[in-house]
């Protein structure tokens, strides 16, 4: 995946004389940024739309350990699991 990014952004800086290039290679790498960020938050996502009680602390552990695919991993299951009833 770093690699194809290098290559991205290679192909952003070295268009040349072809503005359109240039334009699509930013496009294609926001577009990539957001899936990315989105696939990131998503037990964030899925705790807020399911309106689980403690989505914040869910938001937490997804910003500062989601990145050790462990921390991602409990995230999710706690976004995707049953609440208590209030």
């Amino acid at each position: 995946m770093f690699n194809f990014a290098l290559t991205l952004l290679s192909f952003v800086l070295l268009s040349g004389d072809d503005p359109i290039a240039g334009v699509i290679g930013v496009i294609i790498i926001l577009l990539f940024a957001v899936i990315g960020l989105a696939f990131y938050f998503l037990p964030t996502i899925i705790a807020i739309f399911r309106t689980h009680h403690q989505w914040g602390a869910i938001a937490v552990i997804n910003l500062f350990f989601g990145w050790t695919f462990i921390g991602w991993v409990v995230a999710l299951a706690w976004a995707v699991s049953a609440g208590r009833e209030r």
